[in-house]
């Protein structure tokens, strides 16, 4: 359900250490005040192209950030496997994937004489919390320390929120820490956790599943708002290579992402 939501969050006190700046005699002086809240949105597929294609269309939060921000024009991965979990787990992490361990959303292993395969964020000795049927998710993969591990390190009242769809894309912006992670289940709507990371869901969390997810999958309806001189800009809406060739267009239901009359939906 990509589409109703942000595909990935972390929100916490960051600083940029892989971002280095040789300061002057003068400006390592001057006294600056720490940043109190650092949003990192990390989208997946966005080409920087595309930034370029559809620059006319842009308004509020990103068309601040093109207009008022940094933009680095020549800046690539550099591990060739870019699919969501090395891809994030390098954001976090500032290494290449052959270092912090996720070298793809799945892999193979050779364990116990026999090869078997490994996705990303498993760990059978995480439980998803009020989901015991579901397979356990943890950053047990992951094998280097990353930015909210050096936030909560440097500050220990200091917050990471980590937010997706995916497991791997919420996992893995969080890197080894014991945050605030939560993703979106596909089977029951809910946004979910695992035992590696709360005992319960907080009050707020629960609220939110709750109340208002099954207002989100009972009526909401995703409406193509582009302006029509920018429709020209991209391929046909209805590409039949998309994904799975239903929900791929617009509108788009909620509705049809979770069967509602399922007992297990929504619980």
């Amino acid at each position: 359900m990509p589409r109703f939501c942000w595909t990935a969050i972390l929100v916490g006190v960051i600083t940029l250490p892989a971002c280095r700046h040789l300061a002057s005699p003068a400006e390592s002086q001057v006294s600056v005040d720490p940043p109190s809240l650092v949003v990192l949105v990390a989208i997946d597929q966005l080409r920087p192209d595309m930034l370029d294609r559809y620059d006319a269309l842009f308004q509020s939060g990103l068309r601040r950030l093109l207009d008022e921000g940094y933009r680095f024009t020549n800046a690539t991965h550099d591990h060739a496997e870019t699919s969501t979990a090395p891809g994030h787990v390098t954001l976090a992490t500032g290494v290449y994937p052959s270092r912090h361990g996720v070298v793809g959303n799945d892999w193979f292993e050779l364990r116990d004489g026999s090869w078997g395969e490994v996705y990303s964020m498993e760990d059978p000795r995480a439980e998803i919390l009020g989901h015991p049927e579901m397979p356990g998710r943890s950053p047990a993969n992951i094998g280097r320390p990353g930015l909210p591990d050096w936030i909560a390190a440097a500050n220990p009242g200091a917050r990471v929120v980590s937010i997706s769809q995916k497991d791997r894309a919420a996992i893995g912006l969080s890197a080894t820490s014991n945050g605030h992670v939560y993703w979106l289940s596909a089977t029951s709507g809910q946004f979910i956790t695992s035992s590696f990371y709360a005992s319960e869901y907080p009050t707020w969390v629960q609220r939110f599943n709750d109340e208002e997810m099954p207002r989100i999958y009972s009526d909401s309806v995703w409406v193509n708002t582009t302006p029509v001189e920018g429709h020209r800009l991209s391929r046909p809406d209805t590409s039949s290579y998309e994904f799975d060739g239903v929900h791929t267009f617009f509108p788009h239901r909620a509705s049809d992402l979770v069967d509602l009359s399922d007992p297990s939906a929504l619980n």
